[in-house]
């Protein structure tokens, strides 16, 4: 039988950072929330107003987002859960008497978690550092807010003997880099299993992290920093070898993703379960990419129609092998729409792993960071080491740092990051909402009277029902905190 004291042992470290790791890989948030979100929100899918899992087309459309219920008070509750765990271990580690060497990897995880936890609520849940950080060169007070940060355990859990408010953006970031920081340092030279957060990925998240501050000197500065550290352990995967590789479980371009079984894999709630149906994945093949299985929900079709949206921007190049991404969607009547085959199942459609951080993700980082400092020949270094040879058979040029966020755009699709590359960015952009109707509306970023006012998820109607210190600290768009009964 557990005892409330066997938490003072390596084992109960352990089995709270285990706890924090299934909390972010779950459906309400990595596993489905947090990807999907950023797809319905951003300009290279609509949504279907189909039935079959929790609907994105009404709940993330830019006028529709709901404090009462939904996906907003589902991931806050699932990330500040996993924030919960970490906070209790690191709290208590030091206490504990055990390997020192399992005990410094163990901390190193929970911090580079934590940080993680605590950067993806500042995504869905406030305003970009270009608006909210005090530097920013947008900055407006009203978007100013950070989120709570509940560092320690008394803090967590005596909220009314505290002030529990949503701290600055500027306090929040400082926050998030310095978590990376201590879970990198821990972290080095500790050999890490698949699946788990290791000094490489903390370094990553670090220079996302800069990149999303537009910090680009520390951008530079430690992504050529972890290429001299880490780069060695990791390579881009071959032209020849993409369509076959690209999906399949921990690759070399591969530094930390989640990990799915036959055993623990979320079913239907699966990524690649709720984007399209099974497809035929025999490269070179007649049948490549048409319907092999009428399962799953099919909801995101890719947009098509505008040079700069979904499909066609996929079909820009006709030598780029992520081409092979596109794939016929299987909707009975509308032969016209396709998707995308970003996650393939393995030995089931559902059954995939997730990606936080790849190595593309790095070269890309770096190349912006120079490209936005007009400093186009090395841009293009770290550019090419992408774009040339590994996905597309020609020559990439860099003049400007749009070039390499429209392949961020490519590379990067439906792992959570181009509607938030839009948004940190001020970048407008044109958003088809559903597949049913013609609605659409192009997307301009900063301004109350902007058509994208809602920007962010809203703080849950449950939290500020709970917490009165943070009433009054809503998002702009949504209405003033008023007492009212939160829906299941």
């Amino acid at each position: 039988m557990y005892e409330p004291d066997d938490i003072f042992t390596p084992t109960g470290m352990n089995l709270l950072l285990t706890g924090a790791y299934n909390l972010m890989s779950r459906r309400n948030y990595y596993g489905n929330v947090l990807i999907l979100y950023e797809a319905a929100k951003g300009p290279d899918f609509i949504v279907r107003n189909v039935s079959g899992g929790l609907s994105y087309y009404a709940e993330n459309r830019f006028s529709h987002s709901e404090q009462t219920n939904g996906n907003a008070r589902l991931i806050w509750h699932q990330a500040y859960l996993a924030i919960r765990n970490l906070t209790i271990l690191l709290e208590n580690i030091d206490d504990v008497r055990g390997d020192p060497e399992e005990l410094r990897r163990i901390k190193g995880q929970a911090y580079v978690l934590r940080g993680l936890c605590y950067f993806d609520l500042m995504r869905l849940f406030a305003f970009p550092p270009i608006f909210s950080v005090t530097t920013g060169s947008r900055y407006m007070d009203t978007a100013r807010w950070g989120v709570p940060i509940v560092n320690t355990v008394e803090k967590g859990t005596n909220i009314f003997n505290y002030e529990v408010v949503r701290e600055t953006a500027d306090s929040t970031y400082k926050f998030i880099l310095e978590q990376f920081k201590l879970g990198e340092q821990l972290l080095q030279g500790r050999l890490i299993p698949n699946g788990y957060a290791n000094s490489a990925a903390a370094k990553a998240l670090l220079i996302r992290t800069y990149l999303y501050l537009q910090d680009w000197d520390k951008v530079i500065e430690e992504g050529e920093e972890w290429l001299a550290r880490y780069g060695s352990r990791y390579k881009m995967i071959s032209y020849e070898d993409y369509p076959t590789t690209y999906h399949t479980r921990f690759n070399s371009e591969s530094v930390w993703e989640f990990g799915y079984t036959t055993a623990n894999n979320l079913s239907s709630d699966a990524l690649n379960h709720w984007v399209r149906r099974p497809t035929w994945n025999e490269p070179g093949q007649a049948r490549d990419g048409t319907v092999s299985d009428n399962l799953g929900y099919a909801k995101l079709p890719l947009t098509w129609g505008h040079p700069t949206r979904g499909l066609d921007f996929l079909n820009a190049f006709p030598n780029d092998i992520r081409r092979h991404l596109i794939c016929e969607m299987g909707i009975e009547g509308f032969p016209e729409y396709f998707t995308i085959r970003k996650y393939v199942g393995d030995p089931f459609h559902f059954v995939h792993n997730i990606p936080v951080v790849r190595l593309p993700e790095i070269y890309l980082s770096i190349a912006e960071a120079y490209a936005t400092g007009r400093n186009d020949m090395n841009a293009a270094t770290y550019y090419t080491s992408l774009v040339s040879l590994p996905r597309r058979l020609a020559t990439a040029n860099v003049t400007s740092a749009t070039h390499v966020l429209d392949e961020r755009r490519r590379e990067l699709i439906l792992e959570g990051h181009t509607y938030f590359d839009y948004f940190r960015t001020a970048r407008a952009f044109t958003n088809r909402q559903i597949i049913e109707s013609n609605n659409q509306a192009t997307i301009t970023f900063g301004g109350i009277t902007s058509p994208h006012y809602r920007a962010v998820y809203p703080i849950p109607l449950a939290e500020m029902n709970a917490n009165p210190a943070i009433r009054d600290q809503q998002n702009p768009g949504y209405p003033k905190w008023a007492l009212a009964i939160e829906e299941d």
